[in-house]
């Protein structure tokens, strides 16, 4: 338990002692960079949404694909352009679902490739009621799957990655917005404060803790909580201080170190 010493000269702030919700506004030297930044991330999220979906395809279509026998239409070979330049072999080939054609073109091995000419027998695999969406060719020599590894690999690092700068960009300002608003206030103490600076960023963190308020009969206990802060409200915070914490009544675990807030409450 924290002594009260530590906060006998701190008193929260007027503008935070009125009933929640508060009328809040964008505190000086905050300038409002986050829609920027969100609508920059917006596509790579959106691909990041797209790849379990596209995931979930492939391995329906390896599991539960249908096969209808087709023909190869034309073969075509040649020199991929870019950093790593290789030979490129294209097949393009039909086939009948319910006695309608259906084409697609589809790279294929190399030694898969010579064995191919117009009207050769193949066998494409497709989805019931989408057999023009991403057919694949099955059979000896093809590797229909063989891009499912990356695509497992590439899908968990891409989403883990935007995952945690979309919560960053989104959830994370939205909470502590809300907070502002009609978080409860308590008094807390710096315990910590550190500078990581990076080859191209820098982050200030102020750690603290509190004490919220007691529920029923059982006595609250101590919560360590951090706040990233910009450079300027950084060093105005010194360890061992007491500072203004507001946190969420059911959720103490989700708090905010108000003198590092994005906003501020009117008076």
């Amino acid at each position: 338990m924290m002594p009260n010493s530590d906060h006998a000269d701190h008193e929260i702030e007027p503008e935070l002692q009125r009933p929640a919700p508060r009328r809040i506004k964008r505190r000086a030297g905050h300038p409002n960079v986050g829609g920027c930044v969100q609508i920059f991330l917006l596509p790579h999220t959106l691909v990041g949404l797209f790849l379990p979906l596209y995931l979930l395809f492939l391995l329906c279509l390896a599991t539960f694909g249908i096969d209808s026998p087709g023909h190869v239409l034309s073969t075509n070979s040649y020199m991929s352009t870019g950093k790593s330049p290789h030979m490129v072999y294209d097949v393009r080939y039909s086939f009948k679902v319910n006695g309608i054609e259906h084409t697609n073109e589809t790279s294929v091995p190399a030694d898969k490739f010579g064995e191919l000419h117009e009207g050769s027998p193949v066998t494409a695999r497709y989805l019931a009621g989408m057999p023009d969406t991403h057919p694949v060719l099955t059979g000896p020599g093809f590797a229909p799957y063989s891009e499912l590894g990356f695509v497992i690999i590439f899908t968990i690092f891409w989403d883990m990655f935007v995952g945690f700068v979309a919560w960053t960009v989104y959830v994370v300002p939205v909470v502590n917005r809300n907070l502002v608003v009609s978080g409860v206030p308590a008094v807390g103490r710096v315990v910590d404060k550190k500078m990581n600076i990076g080859s191209k960023t820098t982050s200030c963190v102020v750690t603290y803790e509190f004490v919220p308020e007691r529920v029923g009969i059982q006595q609250a206990s101590p919560i360590t909580g951090k706040t990233t802060v910009t450079s300027a409200d950084y060093s105005l915070v010194r360890e061992g201080e007491p500072v203004t914490i507001l946190y969420k009544r059911d959720q103490p675990k989700t708090n905010l170190l108000y003198k590092g807030a994005e906003f501020e409450a009117v008076g």
